[in-house]
């Protein structure tokens, strides 16, 4: 193999080793949490509206007779529990 071949072959190697890997896309998880002190429709409006403007893909589902919310979303728990925390509402 002729040195300049083979330098190329160096280069190209290298190069695709250096470009950075393709962006994954996020995977959206459901988390369930217990809210106490949700206890009308303005909490439910309040929680939904909350979770939507920290990720507006989120899907919310919420069962007012029994306290729970269901979120889809890519956030973490622990955010979407700080979402819930800042509208006033305890998460249990």
């Amino acid at each position: 193999m002729p040195m300049r071949e083979a330098s190329a072959n160096w280069v190209s190697r290298t190069v695709a080793f250096l470009r950075p890997p393709p962006i994954l896309e996020s995977v959206a998880v459901n988390h369930q949490f217990t809210v106490l002190g949700m206890t009308c429709k303005k909490c439910v409006v309040a929680i939904n509206e909350a979770v939507l403007k920290a990720d507006p893909a989120a899907t919310v589902a919420i069962e007012l007779d029994r306290q729970q919310v269901i979120i889809e979303s890519d956030l973490s728990r622990e955010k979407l529990a700080d979402v819930i925390l800042d509208e006033g509402f305890v998460v249990a």
